[in-house]
C-alpha cells in the first residue's frame, strides 16, 4: 500500500511538473517547406533529409550545413554513428560523413525497403533480396536471404 501512495505521488509531481512547464518551451524555432522522402533527427538538434535525389542536413537553427545528390530518389535516411547519414536510393546504400562527403557505397542486390543504422556503427537494409548487414566501412558483414520467405523483405528492424 505504502508502494502505491508512493508511486501515485511520484506521477502526481511529474504532471504537475509538465503542466507547469513553460509553454515557450515548446516554441517552433523555424520551419522549411520540403518534399520529403526521409528524415532523421539526432539528439544533437541537426536534422537530416532526403527530398528526390537531395539529403541535406540542418542544424539546429534550421540552416543548410550541407547537401549530397544522389543518382535516384531518396527512399530512407537513418543516422549513424560519428554524424554519419546513411541514405537508400534504388538498390543503394551510401554512407555520408559528418560534412556530407561520400564515404562509402554499396549495392543491395534489389530495391530497399528499409534501413536502420545500429549504435555500433553497423547498418541493416531489408530490400527485395533479403537482409543485408554493413560495417562502418561498407563491406558486407552478412546476408540474409530467407528461403520460402514472402518477398521483398520490408522491414529490417523486425
Amino acid at each position: 500500500m505504502v508502494r502505491r501512495a508512493y508511486i501515485l505521488a511520484s506521477v502526481t509531481i511529474i504532471m504537475l511538473a509538465m503542466v507547469s512547464a513553460s509553454p515557450s518551451s515548446a516554441a517552433i524555432g523555424w520551419r522549411i517547406k520540403a518534399d520529403v522522402t526521409a528524415a532523421s533527427a539526432a539528439d544533437d538538434g541537426t536534422l537530416a533529409f532526403g527530398s528526390g535525389r537531395t539529403v541535406t542536413m540542418l542544424g539546429p537553427d534550421g540552416n543548410a550545413h550541407w547537401s549530397w545528390t544522389a543518382p535516384g530518389d531518396i527512399t530512407f535516411i537513418d543516422r549513424g554513428t560519428e554524424a554519419s547519414v546513411y541514405a537508400a536510393y534504388e538498390d543503394k546504400l551510401v554512407k555520408l560523413d559528418a560534412r556530407g562527403r561520400l564515404a562509402w557505397s554499396a549495392k543491395a542486390y534489389e530495391k530497399v525497403y528499409s534501413l536502420m543504422a545500429l549504435p555500433d556503427g553497423r547498418v541493416v537494409v531489408g530490400s527485395g533480396y533479403g537482409a543485408l548487414a554493413y560495417d562502418r566501412n561498407g563491406a558486407k558483414i552478412w546476408e540474409n536471404d530467407p528461403q520460402n520467405a514472402i518477398y521483398p523483405i520490408y522491414d529490417c528492424a523486425t
